[in-house]
């Protein structure tokens, strides 16, 4: 078969009727097929993508659960030191001991700071660092420390370390009557248990 008879066998002027209806059958069965492909791909795409999201969204609330069940257990360790704190004198041995034992039992506390009713730090522990009286400041002043000072809790924001561990702090008031706050506890909590969440 020459060239010319293959040219004439595609041409879309040569031949008959049939021919031609053969090629726009062709024609519309190929522009049907390349529709339903691509419509096929761009549903299965929106599905793949919902699906992601909806794994994505499931799997936030898990761990959003697990870290507001984690912090929660910290602060009522934190509250249960506050009382065990008002029963001795602010910045005694007895309250850093007692500070002491808690980092030593739980390792995501990794420093504890006890502020007096006047917002000055009295007695400030860690496991990684050694402080000093002139190491102690003046709190009286933050925002923060109005609010736990006023009876409520507070929880910081996320923040990381120069070991780019997160962290948050807690802090507490100290109470030795139902309305009477003698000061303020504030605990450094290591929240790297994130890394295998």
């Amino acid at each position: 078969m020459g060239w010319q008879k293959v040219k004439e066998l595609f041409s879309w002027q040569g031949g008959g009727i049939r021919r031609r209806l053969l090629f726009i059958g062709l024609l519309f069965l190929a522009l049907a097929l390349l529709a339903t492909t691509l419509a096929g791909s761009l549903y299965t795409r929106r599905q793949i993508k919902e699906a992601a999201a909806r794994l994505q969204a499931e799997i936030a609330s898990r761990v959003a659960h697990e870290i507001e069940t984690f912090i929660e257990r910290k602060v009522e360790r934190l509250l249960d030191l506050s009382t065990s704190l008002g029963i001795y004198e602010l910045g005694s041995e007895r309250q850093k001991l007692i500070s002491l034992l808690l980092l030593k039992n739980d390792a995501a506390f990794s420093e504890i700071r006890v502020l007096n009713r006047e917002g000055m730090e009295v007695l400030k522990v860690s496991e990684r660092r050694v402080y000093l009286p002139t190491d102690l400041s003046d709190q009286s002043e933050s925002e923060k420390f109005r609010k736990v000072i006023s009876g409520n809790t507070d929880i910081s924001p996320v923040y990381t370390s120069d070991k780019a561990e997160p962290y948050v702090t807690l802090g507490v008031p100290i109470k030795v009557g139902p309305k009477q706050i003698i000061g303020v506890v504030y605990a450094e909590l290591n929240l790297k248990f994130l890394w295998q969440i």
